[in-house]
């Protein structure tokens, strides 16, 4: 009984689940992202001092809570984008109600989680 309540609390990407805040950090960058419900996201950089904003849409495309940030995300590394080099991938985990993103999982994961009262 509780693997399958793990089972299905793990697999929930809906989007109350993953709606919210997150920062990541990374090649002195400070990133602010904002999911919304609608599937729509606010982006707010920090290079150095000088702010950068950009919005967009996000999408799961898998079951597997792989998603993708429409070519509107700024400042991510090239590794993070797909083979079109316009989305950015990466993969939502939900543990137990503890939400992260993990960009570019494979070579060098940069990994951040969902501000839990934002």
């Amino acid at each position: 009984m509780l693997l399958a309540a793990w089972y299905v609390e793990a697999e929930d990407f809906s989007e109350s689940r993953v709606s919210g805040q997150y920062t990541v950090i990374h090649d002195g960058i400070t990133q602010h992202i904002t999911l919304h419900r609608d599937h729509t996201f606010e982006q707010d950089d920090d290079v150095n001092g000088t702010a950068r904003h950009a919005s967009g849409t996000w999408r799961i495309v898998s079951s597997t809570g792989h998603m993708a940030f429409s070519s509107s995300f700024i400042d991510a590394r090239s590794t993070w984008r797909g083979q079109d080099g316009q989305d950015v991938y990466a993969i939502f985990k939900n543990y137990f109600g503890l939400v992260s993103i993990t960009f570019d999982p494979y070579t060098a994961p940069m990994k951040t989680y969902k501000k839990l009262f934002s």
